[in-house]
């Protein structure tokens, strides 16, 4: 292979990489915002705690059906 395509292969690999940490990130934001709620911590206490937006935070309440 080229010098460009290998050059190449390794910057979308690095983004993919850098894409699925930040995923994986938000996910896990979510799974401790998810439980929070579910222990009846406040929406302000979660949002320190994981640094989601209110309404990310009241949006994954209402479609897991937990109460704020």
């Amino acid at each position: 292979m080229c010098v460009a395509m290998e050059q190449l292969k390794a910057e979308w690999t690095a983004e993919g990489r850098a894409e699925g940490r930040a995923e994986m990130r938000v996910e896990m934001q979510e799974r401790i915002a998810l439980q929070a709620l579910r222990m009846k911590m406040s929406c302000k206490d979660i949002q320190k705690l994981t640094s989601l937006s209110m309404e990310e935070i009241t949006s994954l309440a209402r479609i897991n059906g937990v109460s704020v």
